[in-house]
Order: structure tokens, then sequence, then C-alpha cells
């Protein structure tokens, strides 16, 4: 079977069993020592949802997909067809 694109949604309910943390980042402004404002990142770990997933495929037995941060996730195999 060759592979499927799939649409975000039914990636995320695809991985809803495994518990996928997504590190997102934000620019943020804080206030120094010295009274001067400068930006920083705010870094927060957030739970898999629809617009962290970049590409999900479909390849029958297993499902493969990419987040935002550049990781690669993969199903566990399916077991055969009947």
């Amino acid at each position: 079977m060759a592979s499927k694109r799939i649409s975000a949604a039914e990636a995320v309910k695809a991985f809803k069993a495994q518990s996928i943390v997504v590190q997102v980042a934000r620019r943020t402004k804080i206030k120094g020592a010295d009274g001067k404002t400068r930006e920083v990142f705010e870094v927060k770990d957030k739970p898999l949802a629809e617009e962290h997933v970049l590409a999900a495929y479909d390849h029958g037995e297993r499902v493969v997909m990419t987040t935002i941060n550049g990781r690669k996730y993969e199903t566990a195999g399916r077991g055969a067809a009947a």
C-alpha cells in the first residue's frame, strides 16, 4: 500500500494514546535588574495539538508524523490486515 497524506486532526487522533508534548517558544519582554526591558524567549511544554503537526502520513500499518520542533513520531504497527 502506498503512503497517504493525512490531516493534522487525523494525526492527533492517531497519537492520542501517547502523551506527546511539544515545546513551543514565544517572544516576551522582561524587565531586568537594571530597569531595562529586553526580549527573551519563553519556552513552554504544550500537549500535542493540530497546529503542532507539520506533516503526517498513513503507511497502512503505521502513521508517521513530524512536528513543528522537528521531531518525528511513529505509531506502533497495527498488525496484519485480515
